[in-house]
């Protein structure tokens, strides 16, 4: 409270806010004011009102009471809560409505001094979105048409206004202070100023989408936008990654004029309403092309999903890969709870990923184990039980606590999955947690639920040998093992131990083909480029951002599968060539048959995973290494102090005497140290004779101490090689920054460095075991595939057939050219599932277009306009595809293209042809800009028959008979 000088008049009224939802779940706002005057004024309304109702049904209000002001009843306040009473918290958030003026009068009358009434609203910014969408909702349907109208009715998508409407300066005082009663017209070239009352009586952004023109609030703009300069930013938005910052800074130093906040702010808003028009033309076409979300996930990818009659069996219907990335992150803070969430075609819902949280618990619990009190419920542990993989990946191991990141940040990144050819099939987000089981788990699941009818699924994931524990563990885990095959990346899959591989790496998995399941990778390297716009957006706009670039990577994937289908097909031709040498000797040994190389590997692994394996050393091997090291220091002491001899009492000086005893004197008593040490040790070892070179046990920790040495080496080694692997991902990882890049390349270096030194001690040490070892040589470690070796060379495998370096190149080399012929095979029925796909789908649009044609509403022909404008996009599209498929057919060997097919289920065959473009014409857009103007033709306007002709065709009267007689005269010469 203020007094004296700093006192100010009361505020004679308060108002109070009131939230709630009507029937659709939509936000409903309704405000009330409150204070002397007000109730004053209310309650000679209610008593008036009262004496009325007397009068003539019998019945009073009572003043005093809630329900007849605004508390229930049929006030617009009273009507958002039902008979049970107000919302609860979790629900809604609500303020108190009662009559306060009484309170505040009695404060006037008692303190007579001003006081503080003034009410803050409740989450201000988000009241007013939550008034913007209620109202952009009810007029969106006429912005659609209004839209689809600009768009199919003018050449340049929305030109500025004629001239009869003034450019005026663009001073920056201008755009922040709009005049009275105008709306100022925002184009890339100039700023124009429109008088209000041209808008007509109807919505006011309908009349400005007539002029090409969009405002940034759903009832009285201000200010609005051009469309083709939001179609811009869409666009730049959807390829170049641009924000919407950079954008309007951008266009203000087109015009000439500093930076302005509000000016970005608006811009914003119009770029939201425009989002929401698009997604409702999107969302007319899917309608009436009978598309929804689940269409997307089964059909999105047509070399996946159309099959074909007669086109042979596929191991696997569809090779799909998941992965997550913790780029997109999102800090607290921005949003609000009045936010109406955003509706994507790929995202998974929160709620639907919760439902397997307590997914790994229940593992544990069902395997008789007490669950982890520090781990959370979620724990990221894909197996009960510690393995080398679970041990290695940080993915796959648990999570012992929250850190402190966390707190700071809401969305912690995405967790997506996609097929072979790049396109996105379903994605969630991680909240305040890292790759925890949970996201995997709701992936698969979803996975089941859409596409379990069309086969097995091949699932490639960088810690699949791990997670596969857990989804068949899982609830549905008889479903998983049914119908769900993992497999662990080719890139990822070097750094696993070499039996992880033999179970899970594609090279040795019949039906994968060359197929590298690393596809999520190359897509974050797209999608981290919009990781800076979306730090600190709201959680609609990151969706709204992510849905987008989904949307975009899914079209690029789209218009390029004919290339990538081409250059998967070069590549497994050339793979077969690589190893020709090989295979022809591979023909010319009846020995080496499949079932001999299927052999191998079976006794590999199970060599590997059996009984031969390392163990771990005993105590008894433990205690005599340690005599050993203390024998050899007893023996160095020794001689130590023989080399001394025995001290001399005559020195030149007396200093020296005492120099040369002290020496003497400490060589004696480490002689003496080392002496105890060692007959110590012979006590717990119950060693009778001291241990010589010749004695057994001597050469036995001698062989011990050898094999020691050998194995800590190697595992220094393994893990220079594996962190050289990761630091070359990361260094040709896009967006990585010029100073992260720098540091890595001389990580490289010193890696380089620090691998010749290691490998030197790795070769001392192999020829120090009995029998020694194969040395290594800088060009081996090096090469990625050595990374699988590593097992092996922890192992004795003495004379193994399967570990012989011949046979372990013939192996490689026949796993690689099997897989390349099945990717080959892979490759030419997707060429025909792609091609049916194309004639199947222009035929399906045409189809629509003609049935469409025959309505006579405004917004049938409209919608013809628009598909018939992606129709001929889709052409153009297919036209490239068909021209990289024939290219293949080429590399194939065929001398003509391979023919569409007919999909399963399909009666006819049909052949591709191409289309023709449909045209109907529109009448052109007429915007009424005032009472006196309607009706009437302005001078040098064209006809509604004029302009139609001059749209399509460019050309007048005159111009279309000219040239129709040069082309009866050119036929002519040509006969």
């Amino acid at each position: 409270m203020k007094r004296g000088k700093h006192a100010v008049a009361p505020s004679k009224r308060a108002k109070v806010t009131i939230i709630g939802a009507d029937e659709d779940g939509m936000s409903v706002v309704s405000s009330k004011v409150y204070g002397p005057l007000a109730a004053e004024a209310r309650s000679t309304a209610l008593r008036r009102e009262n004496e009325r109702s007397a009068e003539s049904t019998g019945t009073s209000l009572n003043v005093d009471d809630p329900a007849a002001d605004g508390g229930g009843g049929d006030s617009p306040v009273g009507r958002l809560w039902d008979s049970s009473g107000p919302p609860s918290p979790a629900s809604s958030t609500s303020t108190a409505s009662h009559d306060v003026s009484g309170e505040l009068h009695d404060a006037f009358v008692e303190h007579r001094q001003p006081i503080n009434t003034r009410q803050v609203p409740l989450a201000t910014w988000g009241l007013r979105r939550a008034r913007a969408v209620q109202t952009w909702s009810a007029q969106l349907q006429e912005l659609i048409d209004a839209y689809l109208e600009l768009k199919h009715t003018s050449t340049t998508a929305g030109a500025p206004p004629p001239t009869a409407f003034p450019q005026y300066s663009t001073d920056a005082h201008v755009l922040e202070s709009p005049i009275r009663g105008t709306v100022q017209l925002v184009d890339l070239s100039a700023v124009y100023l429109l008088p209000r009352a041209e808008l007509g009586a109807g919505h006011a952004n309908v009349a400005l989408l007539g002029l090409g023109y969009l405002g940034s609030s759903p009832t009285r703009p201000t200010i609005a936008f051009s469309v083709r300069t939001l179609l811009l930013f869409e666009r730049l938005r959807a390829r170049a990654r641009t924000g919407k910052m950079n954008f309007v800074r951008a266009f203000c130093d087109i015009l000439n004029i500093p930076y302005i906040t509000s000016v970005r702010n608006r811009f914003a808003d119009a770029v939201d309403a425009l989002g929401r028009i698009l997604r409702g033309v999107e969302e007319r076409v899917r309608i009436q092309l009978h598309r929804d979300k689940v269409w997307r996930v089964k059909n999105g990818c047509p070399a996946c999903s159309y099959k074909c009659d007669g086109e042979g069996a596929l191991v696997f219907a569809r090779q799909l890969t998941m992965d997550g990335n913790n780029s997109l992150k999102r800090f607290l803070g921005p949003g609000s709870v009045f936010e109406v969430p955003f509706e994507s075609e790929y995202l998974l819902g929160r709620d639907y990923t919760d439902q397997f949280k307590d997914e790994v618990q229940t593992q544990r619990q069902r395997a008789g184990k007490a669950p982890d009190p520090n781990a959370p419920a979620d724990d990221a542990a894909a197996g009960l039980e510690e393995t080398e993989c679970s041990s290695r990946w940080r993915n796959a191991r648990p999570e012992s606590e929250k850190t402190a990141q966390w707190d700071a940040l809401d969305e912690t990144g995405v967790f997506l999955c996609a097929c072979r050819h790049g396109f996105i099939v379903a994605a969630v987000d991680m909240w305040q947690s890292g790759e925890l089981a949970k996201y995997p788990l709701a992936i698969v699941y979803y996975l089941l639920e859409v596409l379990g009818d069309d086969g097995l699924l091949q699932l490639g994931y960088d810690i699949g040998c791990v997670n596969s524990g857990t989804a068949g563990r899982s609830s549905f885990g008889e479903r998983v093992k049914a119908l769900v095959r993992y497999v662990v990346g080719s890139f990822h899959g070097h750094a696993h131990n070499r039996p992880c591989q033999l179970g899970f790496h594609p090279r040795y998995i019949e039906g994968s083909g060359r197929e590298d399941f690393e596809t999520c990778e190359r897509i974050f390297s797209v999608t981290n480029l919009i990781a800076p716009l979306i730090r600190h957006a709201t959680p609609y706009h990151r969706h709204e951002d992510m849905d987008v670039a989904f949307a975009t990577s899914d079209s690029e994937k789209y218009a390029s599968i004919g290339s990538l289908l081409l250059s998967k097909f070069k590549d497994a031709k050339t793979k077969i060539a690589e190893h020709e040498s090989a295979m022809l000797r591979i023909r010319n040994n009846p020995r080496y048959t499949d079932e001999f190389f299927h052999a191998q590997l079976a006794d590999e692994r199970s060599y590997l995973l059996g009984t031969n394996t390392v163990t771990a050393a005993t105590v008894q091997e433990e205690l005599a290494h340690e005599y050993l090291i203390i024998l050899d220091l007893f023996e160095k002491a020794k001689s130590s102090l023989a080399a001394l001899g025995m001290p001399i009492a005559t020195y030149r000086a007396p200093g020296d005497a005492d120099k040369a005893n002290r020496k003497w004197l400490a060589a004696k008593r480490r002689v003496r140290e080392r002496e105890e040490q060692l007959e110590a040790l012979e006590e717990r070892m119950d060693v009778d004779e001291r241990w010589t070179k010749t004695t057994p046990a001597y050469i036995d920790a001698m062989q011990y101490k050898a094999r020691r040495a050998y194995a800590k080496v190697l595992d220094e080694l393994e893990r220079a090689v594996v962190s050289r692997l990761l630091e070359l991902e990361k260094l040709n990882m896009r967006s990585t920054g010029y100073k992260l890049r720098r540091h890595i390349a001389k990580a490289l270096n010193r890696r380089g460095a620090t691998l010749v030194n290691i490998l030197q001690r790795y070769n001392k040490a192999a020829k120090a075991l009995t029998p020694p070892r194969a040395t290594l040589t800088r060009e081996q470690v090096l090469d990625i595939a050595f990374i699988a070796d590593f097992s092996i060379l922890r192992q004795d495998v003495g004379t193994q057939e399967w570990a012989q370096p011949a046979i372990r190149q013939l192996t490689t080399a026949w796993a690689e050219t099997a897989r390349a012929n099945e990717e080959l095979q892979r490759i030419r029925i997707e060429a025909v599932r792609v091609r049916t796909w194309i004639r199947d789908e222009e035929d399906n649009l045409n189809t629509h277009i003609t049935t469409l044609s025959a309505g006579n509403t405004l917004q049938a022909r409209l919608l013809v306009k628009e598909l018939d404008a992606r129709a001929q996009i889709l052409h153009g599209v297919h036209t490239r595809i068909l021209t990289d498929l024939d290219a293949l057919d080429v590399t194939d060997g065929l001398k003509k293209p391979r023919k569409a097919g007919r999909r399963a289920g399909d009666p006819e065959g049909r052949q591709y042809a191409p289309r023709q473009p449909v045209r109907i014409p529109l009448p052109p857009l007429v915007v009424t800009r005032g009472p006196a103007q309607a009706g009437q033709q302005e001078e040098g306007e064209l006809s509604d028959e004029e302009d139609d002709v001059g749209r399509h065709t460019g050309l007048n009267d005159n111009d279309a008979e000219e040239l129709d007689a040069f082309l009866q005269a050119v036929d002519a010469i040509a006969r």
